[in-house]
């Protein structure tokens, strides 16, 4: 493994939290980390040595369409990735399927999933 990649989008700073406590647990890697929440234009390319912890709040039931924008600049080359979603105790609808399709139409393989329940803001 060559790196672990720590990818939010954040508004609150929760997704990011809960993204920190599944990276701590990879405890002899280097975690770097991609916040999403901020705007950038560069392009991020991943390789099929690193592990990517994925984490998007859900809005309505949907990922929200900043956030997918945002992540359509990070491109993998078969890279594994564990995914979750962040949502207010209410439902989370389609967004772990949504940020699944995401992650495989940017070159990622989704190994693991979760949801969590966080502030509702």
């Amino acid at each position: 493994m060559n790196s672990v990649i720590n990818i939010f989008f954040s508004p609150t700073g929760t997704t990011k939290k809960v993204g920190e406590k599944i990276s701590s647990s990879f405890k002899d890697n280097s975690v770097k980390q991609i916040n999403l929440t901020s705007i950038n234009e560069q392009e991020i390319n991943l390789s099929s040595t690193d592990i990517a912890i994925i984490g998007m709040p859900v809005h309505r039931g949907c990922l929200p369409e900043i956030a997918i924008k945002q992540f359509k600049r990070i491109m993998g080359d078969k890279t594994p990735c564990i995914l979750y979603v962040i949502y207010g105790n209410r439902d989370y609808g389609s967004a772990l399927l949504k940020l699944k399709q995401l992650v495989s139409s940017q070159g990622l393989i989704p190994i693991a999933e979760g949801t969590f329940i966080g502030d509702h803001s």
